[in-house]
This record gives C-alpha cells, structure tokens and sequence, in this order.
C-alpha cells in the first residue's frame, strides 16, 4: 500500500508535458497546406506517447522491487499485462502507418470533378470545426479530403479543382480552383 500515496514522477511529469504540447501544436498547426503532415504527425505522437505510458505502467507493475504483493499475481495477471503493451503497440503501428506511407510516397496531384465540400463541427466546440472536399478523380475513384476553412469558403458546389493531396492521410496540401 506504499505504492498509492505516491506522487508523479518527473517520467510521469514529462509524459503530461509531452502530450500537453502536442495537443496544443496539432489545434494550432492548420490541416492543410505545408504543414499538412505535421498536423497528424502531432496526433500520432500523442498517441504513441498515450501508449507509451501505458506499457511503462504495466511493465513497471510487474518489475517493482521490495512489493510484497508481486509473488501473488499469476499466470492471468501477466497475460492482461502482454495483451496491454500488444494492443497499444498495434494501435500505435495502425495510427502511424498512414503518416509514415504519405511521407515515402509524398503528395499526390489530381484534378477532381463533380465537388461537393462539407462543414461539420463536433462535440468539443471550437476546435472540431471539420471541413471536407470530396470529389471523383480522373479514374473514376471518389476522394474525401479534410481542407481549411478558407479553401471550404472558396469553393462551390459542383465544380471542378486540382488537388495536391497526401492519399493515405486524406490531406490537401493546395488547391487551384478551375
């Protein structure tokens, strides 16, 4: 029982601090243009640390020196502790395999017909503002991308816009409206 009294860490410390400046990097860096896969780059990372965090804890559940109480967790304790650290590393693998596929490939640039864009605002408030284009491509292929607010304001119904996009991200990086 010594161990729940215990303050945070300066690990514990580093890991609120970490996803803290992620978060307020990923509301600020825009969606679109230049800095398109940072945006995401800043989520994933989040994430990962989010896991990290997760495994460092579980681990250290089973490796804390002089706990009496480690002699009493069996065989069912360990399997939840390996089934933790394997299903944040597979959401971590899931979540950054898209931003790692956009960076090997790069953008991509396309003319899409038959826009349509959408505005859709989610339930935390000012920053859930969502904008998306979605179009047909010249090969028949519809694609969604999340766009800025100004690319949503400069765009209409129907029309037709080169894109320069990442695919697996669903990113636009520019747009050249006719």
């Amino acid at each position: 029982m010594k161990n729940s009294n215990k303050k945070p860490g300066r690990y514990e410390w580093a890991f609120v601090i970490a996803i803290l400046i992620l978060a307020l990097a990923a509301a600020l860096v825009p969606e679109t243009g230049s800095a398109a896969l940072l945006n995401e780059l800043c989520q994933v990372l989040m994430l990962w640390l989010a896991g990290a965090y997760v495994m460092r804890w579980v681990i250290r559940s089973f490796r804390q020196k002089g706990d009496s109480s480690r002699r009493k967790k069996g065989i069912g304790a360990k399997v939840t502790g390996i089934a933790v650290v394997v299903i944040c590393l597979g959401l971590g693998v899931w979540f950054g395999k898209d931003i790692v596929l956009d960076v090997i490939q790069g953008p991509e640039t396309t003319v899409l017909t038959d826009i349509q864009v959408y505005h859709a605002q989610g339930y935390s408030g000012i920053f859930s503002n969502h904008y998306t284009l979605i179009g047909v491509d010249d090969r028949g292929e519809k694609i969604q991308l999340e766009i800025s607010a100004d690319d949503y304001s400069r765009l209409s119904q129907g029309g037709a816009v080169t894109v320069r996009y990442y695919r697996h991200t669903g990113h636009a990086q520019s747009l050249e409206i006719g």
